[in-house]
C-alpha cells in the first residue's frame, strides 16, 4: 500500500524541500519525539523505500490535516473520488436511468449548487459559453465533455470528497458496499436537496428507487411495477413520511414501525386487495 505523502504535497505545490522545511517547523515544539527530517529522507518516504517512524506519520498527518489512515493509503485518494463522480455523471446522462438514489441525480445536485459567480469562472477557464442555457449549466458541461468544469464543480459541492475520514473509510477494491456507502454519505450531506426532489412533481421515480435506497427490500421492484396509479399514490405517502424520518429523526423503532406498514400495504395490493391501511 502506497502512502499519499507525495499526492497530498503536490495539492499544496510544495516541492519536497518546501515540505521537509514546513514540516520540520511544524514539528519544532516535539523535537523530544520527532527528529528534523531532510527532503532526501522525505523522498525517501513518498517513494515507499522506508517507511516514516510512526510518530513522524501522525505529525504529517496533522500537518496535512487528514486522519492518519488516508496518509498511510487506506481509502481511496480523493483525486480517484472526483474522477469516479466525474465518470458517473457520464454514466448516468447516457443511460438515462432515473431514481431518487444520490449518485443518479449528481447533475441535478451540482444544478441546484452552482452560482453566477462559478458561471463567470468557468466561462473564463474552461473556454465554454454558458450563457442562455434553457436545459442547465451543468448538462451542457456534460454534453461538452468539459471534466474539469466538472471537476470544479464537483471538488466544490460534493462535501464527500474533501472529506478525507470518510474516504479513507472506504474499500480500496470497490466491493458491494462501495457505492451504496458513497451514496449514502452524499444523501446525507444534501438531503435537504434530495427531500426537495421528492416532494416535487417527480414522485413516480420513488418507486424505481425503493430498493436502491435499501428502505424496503429487493424483492420490492417486480411488486411495485404492477401497481396501479392510486396504488403507487399510497405507498408514496408512506415513503416520503420514510424518507423524511431518516434525515431529520434518531427514532429508530419509529422509522421501523413505518418501514413495516409500507411492506404490509405492498403484500395487500400485491394480494389485490384495496383497502388502505392506517
Amino acid at each position: 500500500m502506497r502512502n499519499r505523502i507525495e499526492q497530498l504535497r503536490k495539492e499544496k505545490s510544495l516541492t519536497l524541500k518546501d515540505l521537509a522545511n514546513e514540516f520540520n517547523e511544524f514539528t519544532e515544539n516535539h523535537r523530544d519525539m520527532i527528529k528534523p527530517i531532510s527532503y532526501a529522507t522525505l523522498s525517501r518516504w513518498e517513494k515507499g523505500v522506508n517507511d516514516p517512524p510512526f510518530k513522524s506519520m501522525e505529525k504529517l498527518a496533522d500537518y496535512f490535516d487528514v486522519p492518519t489512515p488516508y496518509l498511510q493509503g487506506f481509502g481511496i485518494s480523493r483525486k480517484t473520488a472526483i474522477n469516479l463522480m466525474v465518470f458517473r455523471i457520464h454514466w448516468n446522462e447516457q443511460n438515462g436511468f432515473s431514481s431518487l438514489t444520490a449518485l443518479d441525480h449528481l447533475a441535478d445536485l451540482l444544478e441546484k449548487k452552482v452560482t453566477k459567480s462559478d458561471i463567470e469562472y468557468l466561462k473564463e477557464v474552461s473556454n465554454v459559453n454558458l450563457d442562455n442555457e434553457s436545459d442547465g449549466i451543468v448538462k451542457k458541461l456534460v454534453s461538452d465533455n468539459n471534466d474539469e468544469a466538472l471537476r470544479y464543480l464537483i471538488s466544490k459541492y460534493l462535501k464527500f470528497v474533501n472529506n478525507y475520514e470518510f474516504l479513507a473509510s472506504l474499500p480500496s477494491i470497490r466491493n458491494h458496499t462501495f457505492y451504496p456507502k458513497i451514496n449514502d454519505q452524499i444523501w446525507q450531506d444534501n438531503k435537504d436537496e434530495l427531500l426537495e426532489y421528492v416532494l416535487g412533481d417527480n414522485n413516480e421515480i420513488l418507486f424505481s428507487t425503493v430498493s436502491n435506497l435499501s428502505l424496503l427490500g429487493l424483492d420490492t421492484m417486480g411488486k411495485i411495477e404492477n401497481f396501479t396509479k392510486e396504488q403507487r399514490e399510497e405507498i408514496n405517502y408512506r415513503l416520503v413520511l420514510l424518507f423524511e424520518l431518516l434525515a431529520s429523526d434518531d427514532d429508530d423503532d419509529y422509522n421501523n414501525e413505518i418501514r413495516s406498514k409500507i411492506i404490509k400495504l405492498l403484500d395487500v395490493y400485491e394480494s389485490g386487495e384495496r383497502k388502505p391501511l392506517s
